[in-house]
């Protein structure tokens, strides 16, 4: 795409109901700063955030999922992701890239997920008209009390531009 380089940063806070292990009822602050960034340097895009909140599983799953921890406190994480792509000719596109979130082990309950970690690598065919072509592996690890989980994920897409 033609789209400029960009840099950014973003901000959250917001409130939900919990529950409190005392009282039976709380309200969670809700609350993440984020940092992202897209830089294009000829046929390369590097692209990348970065985040750290608490109780901010509703905002694209962070807290591995979870709002709630040990006597329903809010679950504190950071993270992030990276991604590189190249387009070393037209109508075709190639990467990879990796991301983490990682809450704060002592917040998490003890059947809860400690960290996600996933890596990834696609290609994408747009030859001339409107079809699209991609193809995408990716290896997801979450981290459990009982130890690592792995699955691994394959893509395949076709798809019709209009």
């Amino acid at each position: 795409t033609d789209d400029p380089s960009e840099v950014a940063i973003g901000g959250h806070i917001g409130w939900l109901r919990g529950f409190d292990s005392l009282s039976g009822d709380s309200v969670l602050t809700s609350r993440a700063v984020t940092f992202d960034t897209r830089l294009k340097l000829g046929p390369a895009e590097i692209l990348g955030e970065a985040f750290v909140g608490q109780a901010i599983a509703g905002l694209g799953g962070g807290g591995v999922g979870q709002n709630a921890g040990v006597a329903g406190a809010p679950v504190r994480t950071k993270g992030g992701w990276g991604q590189v792509n190249i387009r070393p000719r037209t109508g075709w596109m190639l990467g990879g890239g990796c991301g983490v979130d990682d809450p704060k082990d002592a917040d998490v309950l003890p059947n809860g997920r400690f960290r996600n970690f996933v890596c990834e690598g696609h290609v994408e065919w747009r030859p001339p008209g409107p079809l699209v072509f991609g193809f995408e592996f990716r290896q997801l690890k979450t981290r459990y009390q009982a130890g690592d989980f792995t699955a691994n994920h394959l893509n395949l897409a076709a798809g019709f531009r209009f």
